[in-house]
């Protein structure tokens, strides 16, 4: 539970220069406090305080003042007077307003008042200029002053998730040229300031769900830039000066409205990381090949309809996913994907794939497989050689196997295996040889039978089998002793094996639209 007030002994300690007591339950902070001349240092975080005293006046020497997460509603006017404070963060209160007289803190260096009910921004800011970092997120802010100017050694600024209430930034934000970090994310922003250009040592520019229709070419003096977050915006393109980015390592552009990317896009060398999902892209340019350092390609839920031939070029490769498109074919002599061996994570369902290409089985090292809702009637032999899969997801209508092969049993380490809505009516024995498997989904098929060899699966979680046509479970699934969830609901089952009763860590059994008319009393010991 905690302390639930401060220890009157305490405030004997006149030579105490240090105070710890975060994560209590303490309440009020008596006048006391100011006995404590000597302090530097106060962490009360975490606790229920409503109140800071007056007397917090007396601490001339105090440098640091942590006191967010508490119940704090306002602040004295005499805080003002610990001008030797460095540090103050009184995020996630309740403050509405604070005190002029926090502009005589010259010293402050770091300013967190993030997640509070501020509406007004302090005009004061201006006299902070030993300010690096603040945080104003999360309040009902609705404009950014133009005093922040006179912030020049600021270098972190968030101003993000303010009820979305910002709709315009100052210029004079061109004047913070230490800046290396900006989030002005969730706002109501239409633009960006053209004299944004001029923070040539901006590293990092989140600009996410706002209302940006158009990216001004001045953002290409952004010389330093690593990583730009333009997600949920009303984007219809990017400008051609983006490829003047040369030090762009991440670029997030989700959910806009882009058609096509600048041609000379791949001449962003240093790129690591591309998300272009839930946008209208219809083609790749060719160059983006070059980007021989990108790890990370995300396009899902686009209008691509093939893909260049150039994408091989991506050798460093190890995550790409392109699902929910329109792409029919991964022929093996225009995409390469054989060349593409760091690959862990290929994603390509929602599409209209009507088959894999054999040369996937050079992707020794793939782990997630996701095909998905495609037109894929069979699966080549060859894919049995990847060893190394974890998850194979060939569910969804779309897909319409008859058969698995019986290299299937080869992915040892398969963790999750996805089979449902096809047209399986048996399974190969060697999937009694995934032993590391924890879930199983086969519903929405034709089985008639299942392999005894399933009873091996000894680390099997999930199983559901519902939606199929089985009339008899094997004993063997009594030595699934991991099983917790398993649904055999809508089959033709007309009795259960009593070794069911074994499975003692099932919690969940679905049997409903079955043709039974009895239970073994072995269920009853579960």
């Amino acid at each position: 539970m905690g302390l639930t007030e401060i220890p009157a002994d305490i405030f004997e300690l006149t030579e105490l220069k240090v105070l710890w007591l975060h994560d209590n339950n303490i309440s009020e902070i008596p006048t006391e406090i100011g006995n404590l001349q000597e302090l530097n240092q106060i962490r009360l975080y975490n606790n229920n305080i409503k109140e800071i005293p007056s007397s917090i006046s007396n601490l001339q020497k105090l440098s640091v003042l942590w006191i967010q997460n508490n119940e704090l509603e306002d602040l004295p006017e005499e805080i003002g007077n610990c001008t030797q404070l460095s540090v103050l963060s009184l995020s996630e209160n309740r403050l509405t307003k604070l005190p002029y007289s926090l502009g005589q803190c010259t010293m402050l260096r770091e300013l967190m008042i993030d997640h509070n009910e501020l509406q007004v921004p302090p005009d004061w800011i201006r006299n902070l200029q030993a300010l690096t970092y603040m945080d104003v997120s999360h309040n009902s802010i609705n404009k950014l002053p133009a005093e922040i100017g006179a912030c020049t050694e600021l270098h972190h600024l968030n101003v993000s998730f303010n009820s979305n209430k910002i709709s315009k930034l100052p210029q004079e934000l061109g004047l913070l040229a230490d800046m290396t970090e900006l989030d002005v994310s969730n706002n109501r922003l239409q633009a960006l300031p053209s004299d944004l250009g001029k923070l040539t040592n901006l590293n990092i520019l989140l600009d996410g769900n706002n209302l940006i229709v158009v990216l001004e070419d001045s953002i290409s003096m952004l010389s330093s830039l690593r990583k730009l977050d333009l997600s949920f915006n009303m984007l219809r393109e990017l400008p051609p000066e983006i490829i003047f980015l040369t030090n762009l390592e991440g670029l997030y552009l989700v959910n806009n409205r882009i058609k096509t990317l600048p041609g000379d896009i791949g001449n962003l060398l240093k790129m690591v990381e591309v998300n272009l999902s839930e946008n209208e892209l219809e083609y790749i340019p060719e160059t983006v090949g070059k980007m021989e350092a990108l790890q990370s390609l995300v396009i899902e839920e686009n209008a691509l309809n093939y893909l260049p031939n150039q994408i091989n070029g991506l050798t460093s490769l190890t995550k790409i996913s392109l699902a929910n498109n329109a792409l029919d074919m991964l022929p093996a002599e225009s995409f390469a994907i054989g060349y593409l061996y760091k690959l862990t994570e290929l994603r390509f369902s929602n599409n209209q794939l009507s088959s894999i290409p054999e040369i996937i089985s050079q992707l020794t090292t793939l782990d997630i497989l996701h095909l998905a809702k495609n037109q894929i009637r069979k699966l080549p032999y060859e894919l049995g050689v990847l060893s190394s899969l974890r998850e194979l997801d060939l569910s969804l209508a779309g897909n319409m196997l008859q058969m698995i092969p019986s290299g299937i049993g080869n992915f040892q380490g398969l963790k999750k295996l996805f089979l449902n809505d096809n047209q399986l009516a048996i399974l190969p024995p060697s999937v009694g040889d995934l032993l590391e498997l924890e879930e199983l989904q086969l519903f929405n098929n034709e089985l008639i039978a299942l392999p005894e060899r399933l009873g091996q699966l000894r680390n099997l979680k999930q199983m559901n089998m519902s939606n199929n046509k089985l009339r008899v479970v094997l004993p063997a699934i009594g030595n699934l002793s991991n099983l917790e969830k398993l649904n055999l609901s809508h089959n033709l089952l007309q009795g259960l094996p009593r070794e069911i009763g074994q499975i003692e860590k099932l919690l969940f059994l679905s049997l409903e639209h079955n043709e039974l008319q009895s239970l073994p009393v072995q269920l009853g010991h579960l």
